[in-house]
């Protein structure tokens, strides 16, 4: 019996479990909606000024991008 033909189990690339069809990743909530001064309470605390917002910004996506998994990491597929 070669590896192709081996049956799978665990998590797949999509979340869904090869064992028992169900989705392993966690489902998140969408955001609840805010209103006018919620949103800017929320804004202000990024900094003071447009500019300091900005990079506030740059900074989280910078981390986010940080902890993205690189090519090595992924799951392989068999296709």
């Amino acid at each position: 019996m070669s590896d192709q033909d081996e049956p799978t189990t665990g998590p797949d690339a999509t979340g869904q479990d090869t064992t028992t069809g169900q989705d392993t990743q966690q489902s998140q909530e969408p955001a609840a909606p805010r209103d006018a001064d919620e949103l800017t309470e929320a804004v202000t605390e990024l900094g003071s000024n447009d500019e300091e917002r900005l990079d506030a910004v740059a900074e989280h996506n910078a981390s986010l991008e940080e902890r993205l998994p690189g090519d090595d990491e992924l799951p392989l597929t068999k296709g």
